[in-house]
C-alpha cells in the first residue's frame, strides 16, 4: 500500500531530477531511537489511515526484521518523504510510500520514487487502493507515469489488526508484469513475513 503526494511525473520513465536529488540524503533508520524516527512516524501517521499502517508497538518490533528497512529522505536536517519497503530474493515490495505535506507538488514524490526504482533490477511491488475516486485515480496515474503496470491478480491486503478485514488492494509492478507464481509468493511473504 503505497500513497504519495500524487504529483504527476511528466512523462513515463522520467529519470531522476538530478539537481533535485543533489539536496536530498537518503537515512536508513533501524530503530526508534532514530534522530529521525519522530519526523517519519509523523508523515506514516499522517499519511495512511489506522487500518493501513501499524501502531508504534507493532513498529519497534518490525526493526528486527531483516527484510525490512525505512529509507528517509532528508533535506536541511528535515525529513522530506520516506519509503518502506521489504527485500526478498526475487522481488523488492514497496509497503509504504509518502511525501511530507510541506514538500508535495515540488517534484520529490517522482524524484525519490525514480532514485528507488534505478536501485534494483529485480520487479518492485506495491499495492494501492482501489481506483475507485478522484483521488485514487490520480494515484494510479501517478504511479503508471512512473512505469508501474497494473496486475490482474486479485489482491487482499492482510490486516494490520485482527479487528480490521482484510482490504482490496492493486496491484502495481514494474518493469513488467508478475506471473502467478510470482505473486503467490509474494502473497505468502506478505501474510507470513511482513504482517506477522
Amino acid at each position: 500500500m503505497a500513497k504519495e503526494n500524487v504529483e504527476l511525473i511528466e512523462r513515463k520513465g522520467t529519470k531522476c531530477d538530478r539537481e533535485l536529488l543533489d539536496q536530498i540524503r537518503i537515512h536508513q533508520i533501524r530503530t526508534a531511537n532514530d534522530p529521525h524516527f519522530a519526523d517519519f512516524w509523523k508523515i506514516y501517521t499522517e499519511s495512511f489511515p489506522a487500518n493501513e499502517r501499524r501502531t508504534s508497538d507493532q513498529q519497534f518490533e518490525v526493526f528486527q526484521k531483516p527484510h525490512y528497512q525505512i529509507n528517509t529522505h532528508v533535506t536541511d536536517n528535515q525529513v522530506v518523504g520516506f519509503i518502506a519497503s521489504w527485500n526478498d530474493p526475487e522481488f523488492v515490495f514497496v509497503e509504504h510510500f509518502a511525501i511530507a505535506p510541506e514538500f508535495r507538488s515540488k517534484r520529490f514524490g517522482s524524484t525519490v520514487l525514480q532514485q528507488f526504482i534505478e536501485e534494483f533490477k529485480i520487479p518492485i511491488i506495491l499495492e494501492i487502493e482501489m481506483p475507485i475516486d478522484e483521488l485514487t485515480k490520480r494515484r494510479l496515474k501517478f504511479y503508471e507515469l512512473a512505469g508501474f503496470i497494473r496486475n490482474p491478480h486479485q489482491h487482499y491486503m492482510p490486516p494490520y489488526h485482527e479487528s480490521n478485514p482484510p482490504l482490496e488492494m492493486e496491484i502495481l509492478t514494474l518493469p513488467s508484469r508478475i506471473s502467478d507464481e510470482l505473486y503467490q509468493r509474494f502473497a505468502k511473504f506478505q501474510k507470513e513475513v511482513v504482517m506477522v
